[in-house]
């Protein structure tokens, strides 16, 4: 019996930027195609078709105030200031 030697090659199949934006601990699309371009890491393979998604809790992370009550108190009575500041009501 001969034994003839086989060699096998795969290649990792394509992955979204998305994919690659949240494996890469969500760095800005920007570094990745940086990445990408310069080839500094072997194997990042990514379909540049795919679309650059917008990421939920990146945009939840660059929240630093959280977002004004729409509804507010009003009054009517002249001289009277009303300042409302995180949810509370003064009158001066």
């Amino acid at each position: 019996m001969t034994v003839t030697p086989q060699t096998y090659l795969t290649s990792k199949p394509t992955q979204s930027w998305e994919t690659w934006h949240k494996h890469f601990g969500h760095i800005s699309y920007s570094g990745l195609q940086k990445i990408h371009d310069l080839k500094l890491v072997n194997g990042f393979n990514v379909d540049i078709q795919t679309p650059k998604l917008d990421c939920i809790p990146c945009t939840e992370a660059k929240q630093t105030v959280e977002p004004f009550n729409e509804s507010s108190e009003q009054m009517t009575e002249p001289g009277n200031l009303h300042i409302s500041t995180c949810g509370e009501n003064t009158s001066v």
